[in-house]
């Protein structure tokens, strides 16, 4: 079986430090455009294309210091999805919608081992817990939170892509690299997922391990 490439796209020509960087893990760099107006929906449309052309069972890593542009690619992306067959599960919204009085075990419509499994997969397997609401939890548990939500929503009867922004950007970084690798894992199980994380921290690409690492550069600083 032919091993397929795996592409870094980085918005500026790509350093020898970079190219040194990912030479190990047999990465290719294409060099791809910063998004110059973040006002301008069809700015970054080569980079939404390149996103959606990614297959099923891949997991693409937006990375870039804050104001480069990832939500709003994020959000393009999403809606160009949305007009397609591809059903889109954004986990800040299913968290957002989450934050209620219910033990967060209630938030879970899937039968209860396979919420406590998710639950556990995303670093909150504690009994204690499960009886807590989600604004009960610290940050980084409410991030991990949304990802479990954002994984139960998932159906094996249809496409769907999954973006999680700010990925592991409250945890600390022992538990995001864990949190990456568990990501990693599931999405390897599911024939019909394709997942977009974006973070400003750029440790998590080797635990990840993401078909497409997509570098971003300040918009301010593009020339």
């Amino acid at each position: 079986m032919n091993t397929p490439l795996r592409f870094v796209e980085c918005a500026c020509p790509a350093s020898e430090r970079l190219l040194r960087a990912i030479a190990p893990f047999g990465l290719l760099v294409h060099h791809a455009p910063a998004i110059k107006n973040r006002s301008t929906p069809h700015a970054d449309l080569d980079a939404v294309d390149r996103l959606l052309d990614m297959p099923l069972g891949s997991i693409s890593l937006l990375t870039g210091p804050s104001g480069c542009g990832k939500s709003t690619l994020l959000r393009h992306t999403a809606a160009t999805a949305s007009q397609s067959s591809e059903r889109v599960i954004d986990a800040s919204a299913l968290l957002a919608r989450a934050l209620t009085d219910r033990p967060i075990i209630d938030l879970f419509t899937i039968p209860l081992l396979r919420s406590l499994r998710l639950l556990s997969a995303a670093g909150l397997g504690e009994a204690m817990l499960w009886a807590r609401s989600a604004s009960e939890l610290s940050d980084g548990q409410r991030a991990r939170l949304g990802i479990a939500l954002a994984m139960a929503r998932v159906s094996p009867r249809c496409n769907t892509l999954v973006i999680i922004d700010e990925f592991c950007s409250t945890l600390d970084r022992v538990t995001a690299r864990c949190v990456a690798r568990t990501l990693r894992r599931w999405c390897d199980r599911q024939p019909r997922v394709r997942i977009i994380c974006a973070t400003a921290h750029d440790d998590l690409a080797d635990a990840l391990s993401p078909d497409l690492l997509y570098c971003m550069e300040n918009v301010e600083s593009a020339p």
